[in-house]
């Protein structure tokens, strides 16, 4: 039975805050908790994150759970969605986006592991 998760964001320097209910097919761990609530705060921001846990954490479907919930409350009417590949080749674009997604600034999170507990 899926889990439903409730993230509170805030929106930064603007102020303000959205929630967001995301659906986890099981029971998170800890960690996974930390790194969908790091990928709904760099989505809901506009800003990009680099984030790292090790391997087996479940980052995969950590990062797919919290940008389908990202999606779903900050992009309900989406029509498409681009995804680029290592040469910069878009290999695949769904129906009529007119441009790929664009975050200008660049901000780094810490560092996320999973035994360390270096987390935010």
């Amino acid at each position: 039975m899926p889990e439903l998760y409730t993230f509170d964001i805030a929106s930064g320097e603007g102020g303000g805050h959205a929630t967001f209910e995301l659906q986890f097919p099981f029971e998170a761990y800890d960690c996974q908790l930390k790194y969908m609530r790091c990928v709904l705060e760099a989505l809901h921001r506009g800003e990009n994150a680099l984030l790292e846990s090790p391997t087996g954490t479940g980052k995969t479907l950590s990062l797919l759970c919290a940008a389908l919930a990202w999606q779903r409350r900050v992009k309900p009417a989406n029509k498409g969605v681009y995804a680029a590949s290592r040469g910069g080749r878009l290999p695949w674009r769904s129906s009529s986006l007119t441009a790929p997604w664009h975050f200008p600034q660049a901000k780094l999170r810490p560092s996320f592991t999973h035994h360390g507990h270096t987390a935010r």
